[in-house]
This record gives structure tokens, sequence and C-alpha cells, in this order.
């Protein structure tokens, strides 16, 4: 497998992105806002649209822009419903996604019936097709990957305070709404580059299922990171592997299914889980 250039690109490029979404998805995870990540992958659809329609031209650069727009358009909605009503998080969640991926379905079948000559292939960002992904993409995502790990180094004590104990930030000076800003960014832009590969209907189980795991094993920040960190590269390579030996399946939902099974494995022998089928026991 490793032999073939477009096999391994696609393999760099989804373990990549697998490292980005487990990553930041734990620092979401972290504050209970996992389900977040699911809305900004879908809000960002009229986003990609909505540049598409002013350019008419897939250039990376400008569906990115239109793509962290909408992202960061959605979070702020959700804030401000939250602000001007009394419904719960999950209502909220709910209606926002709903809206948002509305909008975009009807301005991408708008797209599909003018018959634009470029449009070909925008379809890919609802279900993601991991063997368009080329060399340039994943610079694109090794750059995202490179300012991620040094954002986590730099501020990761921040996030993993914020999502404990954010009155004490205020206390000492620090502003919340800034470190809280840099993580919605960082999950926008994690979600934009890596939809091409797995999709906006998957994008979030990758960012939600490895922390998910690592936390069946250990309450350490640390330790949910590695292990989920290890959970999304084994199924990153099973996907790959098995998108490589059948052609006709598709990379992204098989990487979904490998995450499922290490989830259910941890379900059952995680030394955090209740269900866990033996306890190592400290002598």
């Amino acid at each position: 497998m490793l032999n073939s250039y477009t096999t391994l690109i696609v393999l760099i490029g989804v373990i990549l992105l697998s490292i980005n979404c487990t990553i930041i998805g734990t620092y979401n995870y972290l504050q209970k806002k996992s389900l977040l990540a699911d809305v900004v992958a879908h809000s960002i659809l009229p986003g990609i649209c909505l540049s598409f329609l002013l350019t008419q031209e897939k250039d990376f650069l400008w569906l990115f822009i239109g793509a962290f727009i909408t992202g960061m358009a959605s979070i702020y909605t959700i804030d401000f419903i939250k602000r001007a009503s009394f419904l719960g998080e999950d209502t909220i969640l709910g209606i926002v996604l709903s809206f948002f991926f509305g909008l975009g379905i009807v301005l991408l079948t708008y797209i599909q019936n003018q018959g634009f000559s470029e449009q070909s292939g925008l379809d890919n960002f609802l279900l993601g097709r991991a063997a368009s992904i080329l060399i340039s993409d994943v610079k694109i995502i090794a750059s995202v990957t490179l300012i991620l790990v040094v954002t986590i180094i730099l501020l990761g004590r921040l996030f993993v305070a914020i999502a404990f104990d954010s009155a004490f930030l205020s206390q000492i000076g620090i502003s919340t709404k800034l470190i809280q800003l840099i993580i919605s960014t960082l999950t926008i832009m994690t979600i934009t580059v890596g939809i091409q590969a797995v999709g906006i209907v998957l994008i979030a189980a990758i960012m939600i299922i490895p922390p998910a795991i690592g936390r069946l094993w250990s309450y350490q920040v640390s330790r949910i990171i590695l292990i989920g960190l290890l959970a999304s590269i084994l199924s990153s390579l099973i996907g790959v592997y098995i998108s490589y030996t059948f052609p006709r399946s598709p990379t992204g939902p098989w990487i979904v299914v490998g995450l499922v099974g290490c989830f259910l494995f941890s379900l059952l022998f995680g030394t955090q889980s209740s269900l866990k089928v033996f306890e190592i026991r400290k002598i």
C-alpha cells in the first residue's frame, strides 16, 4: 500500500487530520462542547457555497474564508440565542445546525441546477472523498497541525483551566472570551481543512469519539489526548487500508467505523469504564 504515491499522500493527510481533530476535540470535550463541532461542521456548507457563487471557482482560499465566516457565525448565533432565551443548549444546537445546514443544501442545490462549469465536486464536501487529497492539501493540513501544536504548547494550560475554573482566569486578568475565541478558531480551521477528506457529516465523529475513548482509559488530559491519538491514527490506517484493498470502499466512513470499534473495546475494557470486563489492581 505504501508503494502507491497517491495512497501514501491520502494516508499522511488523514493521519494529520486525525491528529488535529483529536487534539482540539479533547479541549471541546473538556468544556462539554463536543456537539459544537457537529454544528460548526454543518454550518460551513453555506459559506462554501456562497464563496463559490461569488467567485464561481473552487479556490481553496476563498472557500476557506467563506467556511470560516459562517462557522464563526454559527458560534455567535448559539451564544446570542443562549443570552436571549431560556432554551436548553441541546435545543439551541439543534436549531442552529438545522438552519445553517438547510441553507447550505438550498445553496448547493441552486448551484447544481445552474450548471456552473466549475461546480463539479462541491457535493464531495457532504460525505468527503479522501482519494481526492493532493499534496497541496496535505501541506495545508500540516500547516494547521503546526499552528495547533504550537498554540497548545503555549496555551494548553489555559485551555484546561477555562474548562474547569474559568472564574479563576478572570480573577487573574486573563480574558476568557479571548481564550474561547482561540479554541473556536482552531476548531473551525480544523474542520474546514478536513471536510474534503471525510465530509461534513463525518468530521464531527473524528473530533468527538477519540476524546471519549481516551476518557474511558484515563482522567488525565495528556493521557486522554495520547490515547485518543493512538485510536484515531489506528482507525486512519484501517480506513485507508480498506479503501486501498477495496477501491469502491470510502475512506472516511471506514475511519469512523474503526473509531467506533475502538470505542466499544474501550467501553468494555477501559480502566475508567464502569463496564470494564477486568480491572487491573495495583499491588
